[in-house]
């Protein structure tokens, strides 16, 4: 069995390394492994390492057999440890680990249960030490992450489980050394015990973890394999003494970087502490920083006293980099559900807030302080809904309608209205080459993404400046130089936007933190905090991506890539059709919110149209059972929370009866794509709320006046 070949476990593809820390399934393989590795550490002996591996596995998995298989030193595999397995079955595995044992295991484990069957192998310095194996009841196969879970667990106890044996060996001959009287047999005893120390010597100084010993009456370390060298920052080719006391001087540092205490090898070494998975934030010798994941414990002698120190650390420093990244992320999300459930409540009280204010300003005789008065409530209404659009964008929530745009003559157009909200004392100034390149977004998210940089440059300017704005199309691979660490980007064409200012800058922390939603730097009431939160939103909604470089007293640069759409054109206007107002057709409101409803049902009475109202679902499939003229169309909400089942549904449970019938969802939260949803249904239409009395009456004329309709 090759190596290669070995790596794929039995019935899996492996997973590839697309994207695998943009998940929290991810993040908690970390930790599980974190876990695993503190086990092992605390295990007495090789077979409580053994049970450890195997029922870990099970546990992580969801596998209610495991067997965990070693190779001994006749080149045969033996069950060593089991999950779930019977000892007598397991103990009749016993062969060369090759298919053939693999497929006796796999056939005997699934016997007549339906079962899925996976197995990895240990492998040390490219040698198969073992094999891991679990199954799980049912047919549902194995996902790559599982199979990535796996295969870290066995890397992960592939060493220790060695290491483990090795000891034991060493042990073994020990007390065969002690119990052989004749000078030839422990002469022979001690030459295996020498090679035992060898194959332990050279396994450990091939670990990828660094390992040292340190010695407690000179606290000098006696020992180091390359890896402690390598991820200390020590030069290569040092000579053993040189190299090893330039080790103490390193882990015998008496305090971290950040004043937190000793190392832990030296907590070890003074007081016997047992250290697991600790952080350690340090300037290796070489001058780089690193974050290294440190293990160490004391040594004792018979009689209790420390003679000696071990520690096992490895480089987390790009992992912890990730595991921020990650968390960012869940923060982002976390926020954004929050705000879907507030933009829902929000658009709801706007809906009758605005729809009141229309039906008002429509009567002739309003004094006209009153007037005055409900257009500052209708406008103050206008700025809430922009409000909830915010949250909504920043979010990626908010129902979208993507079109093919030309960026330059966007931003042509929006140049004016860019130039008013700088002011007098800045300058606009535009350099677009895009060469007719096409992106395919949502113009009014788009208009917004620029307004709001627009907006940031503007206050890094408070004394007047430049902002700039300038377009080209570029070509992008997987490392972009300049781009924060950990930051990943889908190779391809894109058109690059660059928005630079010549204001006051920014230091890395607020760099750092800058498109985190509610982050500002600016006063009380200066800020919401949602501006660049919201442009990371619109850009990461389309494909793209978006990342600033600055530092204080050199302004900033905003760099957002769009995906270009290759080979495209932009349609031509279509031909517009006159609405003509009809009354007597009759429409079916359905909403869960008492005064939404009533207003929703107001404006299409006053438009002249017959109308049901339903407080739910349910309802409505009552009141349409009991109804004995025709229904020419449904209006519903897409989110009926005092339902068992949404709009979406409703309307598919509708259309079993009236096939045709036309519909219009409307939402204040879309949600999770249920606008795009929505309108996969034929003949339906979408409006997000708050929505003007004309906007809808307009919306239900269309769709009625779009084919025959259902009687």
């Amino acid at each position: 069995m090759s190596t290669e070949a070995e790596r794929s476990p039995a019935g899996a593809e492996p997973m590839g390394s697309d994207g695998a820390f943009e998940s929290p399934a991810a993040l908690a393989i970390l930790h599980q492994l974190t876990a695993l590795g503190r086990a092992i550490a605390q295990a007495r002996s090789l077979d409580d390492i053994l049970q450890i591996a195997a029922t870990q596995a099970a546990n992580v998995l969801g596998a209610d057999q495991t067997v965990l298989m070693l190779v001994g030193d006749d080149g045969q595999a033996r069950p060593r440890a089991v999950h779930g397995v019977d000892a007598a079955v397991a103990g009749a595995f016993v062969g060369t680990l090759d298919e053939r044992l693999l497929q006796r295991l796999e056939a005997e484990l699934i016997a007549d249960t339906p079962r899925v069957f996976m197995a990895v192998p240990l492998i040390v310095q490219d040698e198969v030490t073992g094999l891991l194996a679990v199954t799980r009841k049912g047919t549902t196969p194995w996902t790559p992450m599982e199979v990535t879970t796996l295969a870290a667990f066995a890397d992960q106890s592939a060493a220790p489980i060695e290491i483990a044996r090795l000891s034991e060996q060493v042990r073994q001959a020990r007390l065969v050394a002690d119990n052989l009287r004749l000078h030839q047999a422990e002469r022979v005893a001690r030459a295996e015990l020498d090679a035992e120390r060898s194959r332990l010597a050279t396994v450990l100084e091939n670990l990828p973890a660094g390992v040292v010993f340190v010695e407690a009456s000179s606290g000098h370390v006696t020992f180091a394999n390359r890896a402690a060298a390598r991820l200390l920052g020590l030069p290569e080719g040092l000579d053993h003494a040189p190299a090893l006391e330039l080790l103490s001087q390193c882990l015998q540092v008496k305090e971290q970087a950040d004043g937190s205490g000793e190392w832990p090898l030296a907590r070890a070494l003074r007081a016997g502490e047992t250290v697991a998975s600790e952080d350690v934030h340090c300037v290796r010798a070489d001058g780089t920083p690193a974050t290294l994941n440190m293990n160490a414990a004391a040594i004792r002698d018979a009689g209790g006293t420390i003679v000696a120190a071990v520690s096992t650390f490895a480089d987390v420093t790009q992992q912890r980099v990730v595991q921020r990244h990650l968390q960012q992320i869940q923060r982002m999300e976390a926020v954004g559900r929050l705000a879907g459930g507030v933009a829902h409540e929000a658009n709801n009280q706007m809906q009758i807030v605005l729809s009141a204010a229309d039906f008002v300003l429509r009567r002739a005789e309003l004094p006209g302080e009153v007037r005055e008065d409900l257009e500052q409530i209708k406008r103050a209404g206008e700025r809430t809904a922009a409000v909830t659009s915010q949250l909504l964008s920043f979010s990626r929530r908010q129902m979208v309608r993507p079109e093919l745009l030309a960026v330059d003559r966007v931003v042509t157009t929006l140049a004016p209205a860019l130039r008013r909200t700088l002011g007098r004392s800045c300058s606009l100034e535009l350099r677009l080459a895009s060469g007719g390149a096409l992106v395919r977004a949502d113009q009014g998210q788009l208009e917004q993404a620029l307004i709001n940089l627009t907006i940031n440059a503007r206050d890094a300017m408070p004394d007047g400046g430049r902002f700039t704005l300038e377009t080209r199309p570029v070509e992008l691979g997987t490392d972009i130089a300049g781009t924060p660490v950990g930051f990943t980007i889908r190779p391809g064409s894109y058109l690059l936007l660059t928005c630079t200012d010549t204001g006051v800058g920014m230091d890395p922390d607020t760099l750092g933190h800058l498109f985190e939603p509610f982050f500002t730097t600016k006063t009380d009431g200066k800020g919401t905090g949602l501006g660049l939160a919201t442009v990371y939103g619109i850009i990461k909604q389309v494909g793209g991506y978006v990342w600033a470089n600055s530092a204080p007293g050199q302004g900033a640069t905003f760099l957002v890539h769009l995906p270009i759409v290759k080979d495209a054109e932009i349609p031509g206007p279509a031909e517009g059709t006159p609405i003509q107002p009809v009354a007597g057709e009759v429409v079916l409101v359905v909403e869960d919110t008492p005064a939404v409803l009533a207003m929703t049902a107001r404006i299409l009475r006053a438009a002249g149209y017959g109308v049901i109202e339903a407080a739910n679902g349910t309802v409505a499939l009552g009141l349409l059972e009991r109804h004995a003229g025709p229904v020419d169309l449904l209006v519903t909400d897409v989110d009926l929370s005092e339902d068992d089942f949404d709009g979406i549904e409703l309307v598919s449970r509708v259309r079993r009866r009236f096939p045709s019938l036309p519909v219009v969802f409307m939402s204040g939260h879309p949600g999770e794509a249920a606008g795009e949803r929505a309108l996969q249904h034929p003949r339906s239409s979408f409006l997000m709320k708050p929505f003007t009395p004309n906007t809808l009456a307009r919306c239900v004329r269309t769709l009625l006046d779009n084919g025959d309709m259902v009687r």
